[in-house]
Formats: C-alpha cells, structure tokens, sequence
C-alpha cells in the first residue's frame, strides 16, 4: 500500500492485489469509498449486493458502514485506488 494523500479527512492510497487474493471483509464506520481500478480486473463484493467487476479504469462507490472486499480472481495481478472521506479513517473487521 502507497498512501499519496492522508490530510484534512481525506485519504488516497494505492494498492496492489497479487493474482487469485482476496482482502478481508471489512467497513469504515465514518467514511463512503471510491474504488478505482488502474490495472487487472478486481471483483468488488458489496454485502446486499451482487458482485461487481472492474476493469481498468472503471470505479464503484461504497457507502459509510456498507461490508465490502475486493478480490483479484486474474492470474495477473492488479492495482486500485482507494478515495475515502470525508471524516476520520478506520478498518472494522
């Protein structure tokens, strides 16, 4: 993970998903959440919801307290974008 910015309750950082990874399910109890895909192909799981995947270029917002991962199902690896804010960052598991 690069963070690039982390200031005035806004936070971007990117992050590189290695092939066939899933991250953890989790939610942010004060901030929404842009994903934005830069390389690969990543499925975005949203609870309530149906998957989702996002190529290059293409992004999907997640509301305050919404469970969600992101997983790289590829045998290629891929990078995204995280835009969160406005308000304080926090990771609940």
């Amino acid at each position: 993970m690069i963070e690039l910015i982390n200031s005035g309750g806004v936070r971007v950082a990117e992050f590189e998903l290695p092939p066939r990874t899933d991250g953890p399910w989790h939610h942010h109890s004060q901030v929404s959440e842009f994903c934005y895909c830069l390389r690969g192909q990543l499925v975005t799981e949203i609870e309530e919801r149906q998957p989702a995947t996002l190529d290059a270029g293409e992004r999907c917002e997640i509301a305050v307290g919404v469970r969600h991962r992101v997983r790289n199902v590829a045998a290629l690896g891929a990078s995204y974008l995280v835009v969160q804010g406005v308000g304080p960052y926090d990771f609940v598991t």
